[in-house]
């Protein structure tokens, strides 16, 4: 991992899929606010506004279950907001799936 960028990580409480078919950021991603705090758009977040970068397995099958961190490349936009996501279609180790995408509100 890089000194150079940030990193969010997506902590979960099992083993998760690691294979790339899985991994990858069609599954698990950041997206930023299309317009800064305090206007109008600050809770809306557009597709197409998807923070680039890696997503590295830093753990799996621990104790505590699996980390996966996304290592943003470029900087953060500043004063917007960020929604993290996680795909339906993201799966763990037995194969189970949620039944919608998974992001705060």
């Amino acid at each position: 991992m890089s000194d150079r960028g940030a990193v969010i990580r997506f902590p979960f409480n099992q083993a998760i899929d690691g294979r790339t078919r899985n991994l990858n950021s069609d599954n698990i991603y950041v997206l930023f606010a299309a317009g800064e705090i305090g206007t109008a758009e600050e809770n809306t977040f557009p597709l197409q506004n998807r923070m680039p970068g890696n997503l590295v397995l830093e753990s799996n099958c621990a104790r505590d279950g699996s980390v996966v961190a996304l290592e943003i490349a470029g900087v953060l936009p500043p004063n917007r907001k960020l929604k993290a996501v996680v795909s339906r279609y993201f799966v763990d180790l037995g194969g189970q799936t949620n039944p919608s995408n998974i992001q705060p509100n």
